[in-house]
């Protein structure tokens, strides 16, 4: 659709051609120029002079309403045609969308060639592909082992370790190693194993050695026996000071 025409040309020329109208025709004429310009229906003009100064500069109206919309339709075409090709150049220079349009492209005749001999109908006409399944990533997160697979793998090591002694030790702490949440249980075992036969002989409690009972039924009772033997040690000690 071609934009309005605003504005018509008047040329000099004509005032030669229409020197011998009076005022009021001059008026009344360029009234039915304007209006001619906005409708494009000529008037039936009873004046014979101002008819006759009509028809020349209607000719001239046409002429260059004519030229007005075979320029504006070259312009229109020329546009178009600028536009796609700064489209085409977009195109080709963005590889994104270039590589986005050969997924479409690439989609759309697969669509066209392949036939979903699973596909069911809904009834519209339409074939309802069945969903393809995504494979489930297992995650690597700690899941707290039973007492039954900590006895058996203990039992599997031989080192000793109590399955409900470990148990209940991580259970109280949340399940951590240290400040860090576990990761591996077996690999807790394995260190258990090696804290509890690393630990230092000295931080086991030793027994208390009781002194036997006296036996009262001798000669010498123990008591006394054991006086006498201290009462030697003493004297050897004092001997062995000279």
């Amino acid at each position: 659709m071609n934009k309005k025409k605003e504005s018509f040309v008047l040329y000099q020329g004509y005032e030669d051609q229409l020197q011998d109208l009076t005022d009021e025709q001059l008026g009344k004429l360029l009234r039915y120029i304007f209006k001619y310009e906005r409708t494009q229906i000529p008037e039936d003009i009873k004046d014979s002079y101002i008819k006759i100064a009509f028809q020349f500069i209607r000719k001239n109206l046409d002429t260059n309403r004519i030229k007005y919309d075979e320029i504006c339709q070259k312009r229109s075409v020329t546009g178009s045609k600028g536009a796609e090709e700064r489209w085409n150049k977009y195109i080709a220079s963005d590889s994104k969308y270039s590589n986005c349009q050969q997924v479409i492209a690439s989609v759309a005749d697969n669509d066209n060639d392949t036939e979903y001999d699973n596909g069911t109908d809904n009834g519209n006409g339409i074939d309802i592909v069945p969903a393809i399944k995504v494979p489930s990533i297992k995650s690597n997160s700690f899941s707290i082992p039973s007492l039954e697979e900590v006895s058996t793998y203990c039992q599997e090591r031989g080192k000793g370790v109590d399955a409900e002694e470990w148990i209940a030790h991580y259970e109280s702490n949340g399940w951590k190693v240290g400040s860090n949440a576990m990761k591996d249980w077996k690999g807790a075992v394995r260190t258990w194993e090696k804290k509890r036969f690393d630990k230092p002989a000295y931080n086991k409690p030793t027994p208390n050695i009781l002194k036997p009972i006296p036996d009262y039924s001798e000669g010498e009772s123990t008591a006394e026996r054991w006086a006498r033997e201290d009462k030697e040690k003493a004297e050897r000690a004092k001997e062995t000071a000279k």
